[in-house]
């Protein structure tokens, strides 16, 4: 998510954040003195996805997942059933296990938009990746 600066002819001025200790939040318009509108964040901080979050697999490849989840929009994927929750990360959708690790991603057409984390080297048994 971005946060941006507008002047009074709507160029972007300033303002790119991170917002993966934010949850999904409204934005309010503060109209100011001078020739800025500024939008602000209105949200409560809730933290990010850890691998705290995984059942069934490594802590590193678990962190892993949520690394990749968090930089590629997951909240935001056509389908992104059981992702960061409690259920075992066989359950989560498009990934799957096998002898307690991640052997196979498959998450084409679902609308990953962002950079894939260099954490997703901790999939070590990592045999497919469909990401297209």
């Amino acid at each position: 998510m971005s946060c941006l600066l507008f002047n009074i002819e709507r160029r972007v001025i300033m303002c790119r954040i991170t917002c993966e200790t934010f949850s999904p939040f409204p934005l309010k318009a503060i109209f100011g003195r001078g020739l800025l509108f500024v939008l602000v964040i209105i949200a409560a901080a809730v933290p990010p996805a850890t691998a705290q979050t995984c059942t069934g697999i490594p802590n590193d490849e678990c962190q892993a997942l949520c690394d990749l989840y968090n930089s590629t929009g997951g909240d935001q994927w056509t389908d992104n059933t059981n992702w960061l929750s409690t259920q075992p990360v066989d359950d989560w959708c498009g990934v799957s296990v096998s002898n307690g690790h991640v052997t196979n991603l498959s998450l084409y057409e679902y609308g990953l938009v962002g950079e894939i984390p260099a954490e997703i080297g901790q999939l070590t048994e990592l045999s497919g990746l469909y990401l297209h």
